[in-house]
């Protein structure tokens, strides 16, 4: 009986050990990705970072299958391919790890892409496409983050402009308004399409229907003063 005994608690145990338990569930936990910038001229490494934060007012544990913590990935915003893991061909201790976080507790887990593609060449200029992810037994992913890969080009200023848009089809606009700097120069942004407008403007009360940017969109941008932007080219 002392054998049967035993044997049913290592089990129990061991079953303990390697549940996730309550301290998975999601609303506790705040899961964020940011991007060091919103645009890159070509060649510059790109900076990730991972903030996982206990919103609760109790301790919260996370269980992983490994020692592998998180994991980023980068893909082509026009597509589901991904070009870069940053876990791929790393080691990683093959053991349950387990980690509780405090209330209010936050950590931050920072790596860096060098924008190449798997046979070392640059990538391609565009949009692209960061991902990551708290790797626990029921992994947690972050909202995916949008940036630019492209060329630095002059925006003269103060005053207004018409350019034709190099952005692909679908591109957010908020994208296009945050790889223009500095930021405190951009006063407004139009799109033509036939006789009607849709633009942005930093003026209250002014409209704010532009959404999307599209390939070929004839576009107008008002600057208070001299800027750059970053355009895929």
């Amino acid at each position: 009986m002392f054998r049967i005994l035993l044997i049913v608690t290592v089990l129990v145990l061991a079953a303990v050990a390697a549940s996730p338990g309550p301290a998975l569930a999601q609303p506790a936990l705040q899961v964020t990705l940011s991007t060091d910038r919103a645009a890159y001229p070509m060649g510059t490494p790109i900076q990730l970072t991972l903030t996982v934060r206990n919103t609760s007012d109790a301790p919260v544990r996370l269980t992983f299958p490994s020692g592998q913590t998180y994991d980023f990935t980068i893909g082509s915003g026009q597509s589901a391919a991904t070009i870069w893991t940053w876990s791929q061909n790393r080691g990683f201790t093959a053991a349950i790890v387990e980690r509780t976080m405090a209330p209010g507790e936050a950590v931050s887990y920072t790596e860096t892409w060098n924008p190449r593609a798997p046979n070392g060449d640059p990538v391609p200029t565009g949009i692209y496409r960061a991902t990551g992810l708290l790797t626990t037994i029921t992994r947690i992913t972050a909202t995916p983050v949008l940036f630019v890969i492209g060329e630095e080009q002059p925006l003269p200023g103060p005053g207004c402009q018409s350019l034709v848009s190099r952005y692909p089809n679908g591109t957010p606009a908020d994208l296009l308004f945050r790889a223009i700097s500095p930021a405190n120069v951009l006063q407004a942004v139009w799109k033509q399409a036939g006789t009607s407008w849709s633009g942005w403007s930093a003026v209250p009360g002014a409209p704010n229907d532009l959404t999307t940017i599209n390939f070929g969109d004839q576009l107008r941008i008002c600057l208070s003063g001299p800027a750059r932007w970053i355009v895929p080219v």
